[in-house]
């Protein structure tokens, strides 16, 4: 597989497999196929030591490498820590254009929907400039936008639903060939002034 692999998918749930597919196994699979990968996605529900390892080999193998374009992550793999989130920032901003990290817990009114997710908006996101779409639904705590968002002028979607935004920076109104602005499930947006909730600036998004 080294070197000939490029688009990883690996997806189910509660798959009688796991049985047989520890999380060492998974971390040897992203890792040898590491440096030829251009698309990876996990989708699969499992549990911690599957997600430590699978960050661990993104971390570590895959993100140095810098081949890859798209990152899909769904379920409980994309409730990571920024630390986790970093290495993107740090070794793919000269090529990643997908990255989706959707967590499933979303749901503010349940055990786990207030603690899901990442904690903030990652900042190390906005060095991924040659990005075009973004998708961080679920991460119930981001409350705001960083203003750096408005360095990846490349961005064409963004969809940031079932988050607990506040308010919508100015900047990203600079973001002239966004086509699509998914904000759904957002409430709070519907409390807060609404000129801070929805700045006269983006008025310039005139792809939108």
């Amino acid at each position: 597989l080294a070197g000939s692999v490029r688009t990883l998918h690996l997806a189910g749930k509660y798959s009688p497999a796991q049985k047989d597919f520890s999380p060492e196994d998974l971390g040897r699979l992203v890792t040898v196929t590491a440096s030829s990968l251009t698309k990876l996605r996990i989708g699969w529900g499992l549990d911690e030591q599957y997600k430590k390892r699978f960050w661990e080999s993104l971390r570590d193998s895959v993100a140095p490498a810098g081949r890859l374009r798209s990152l899909v992550v769904e379920g409980c793999f994309a409730v990571a820590s920024e630390s986790d989130v970093e290495p993107l920032g740090q070794h793919l901003a000269g090529g990643l254009e997908e990255l989706v990290l959707v967590t499933k817990y979303w749901d503010p009114d349940s055990s786990k929907g207030g603690q899901s997710g990442l904690p903030r908006f990652p900042e190390s996101i906005c060095a991924l400039t040659e990005l075009r779409r973004l998708n961080l639904e679920g991460h119930f705590r981001i409350t705001a936008i960083p203003a750096k968002i408005s360095s990846l002028k490349r961005l064409e979607t963004i969809q940031l639903r079932y988050c607990r935004l506040f308010s919508l920076p100015k900047e990203l109104g600079e973001l002239s060939g966004l086509t699509k602005l998914d904000l759904a499930d957002n409430m709070n947006l519907g409390y807060a002034p609404q000129d801070e909730a929805f700045p006269a600036e983006l008025g310039k998004l005139k792809s939108l």
